[in-house]
């Protein structure tokens, strides 16, 4: 399998919803992730603990108030960077087709949910993967990420997949952060 491929893949199953045997899936994706970013062993351990040390019950818990619970740490990144209006609908189609242009199955969750933008992202050729990350998925984490906690153990997740994205577009991280707060503080908090 492809470097980037594996990467996003393990960093895509890192944010998906907990399940039975969550931990040790954890575990695994977070080693994948290391062994392609070795400076996000750090960012990763929180999550790689939550998960070893809480009940199922327990992480679906803090999957749910950090990105169910609360809508300026939703993962679908078309809503982050479009709200409702319709160019998120056009974002959809877009991306639906995409993906089954790259083989990807539908899953429960919309297209634009970070999940499979992040396995998309992996599959598209590399200007066309640069592209989301500098349209859309660059800007909807650096808002999620500023709207998490440092306490919470997603940000670390969080905090490794703009490692991954800015190994994509390097130094593109410090403009979407700009343009996130800016948007951020222009909508009132939600865009």
């Amino acid at each position: 399998m492809p470097r980037r491929t594996e990467l996003h893949d393990a960093l895509a199953g890192l944010l998906e919803y907990p399940a039975e045997g969550h931990a040790e899936r954890a575990a695994a994706h977070a080693a994948t992730v290391v062994r392609h970013l070795p400076d996000a062993a750090a960012d990763l351990a929180d999550i790689v603990g939550a998960a070893a040390e809480g009940t199922l019950g327990e992480c679906e818990e803090i999957y749910v108030r950090t990105f169910d619970g609360n809508a300026e740490r939703a993962l679908e990144v078309g809503w982050q960077v479009f709200g409702e209006q319709y160019e998120r609908g056009a974002f959809l189609v877009e991306l639906r087709g995409k993906m089954r242009a790259a083989a990807l199955p539908e899953t429960t969750e919309l297209p634009d949910h970070l999940t499979n933008v992040l396995r998309l992202l992996a599959r598209l050729p590399e200007a066309d993967a640069k592209l989301l990350v500098d349209r859309a998925a660059g800007r909807s984490l650096a808002r999620v990420i500023e709207n998490t906690d440092e306490t919470n153990p997603y940000r670390g997740v969080l905090l490794a997949v703009r490692r991954a994205l800015d190994e994509m577009c390097p130094g593109a991280s410090d403009a979407r952060n700009a343009a996130a707060a800016a948007a951020g503080a222009a909508a009132g908090g939600i865009a």
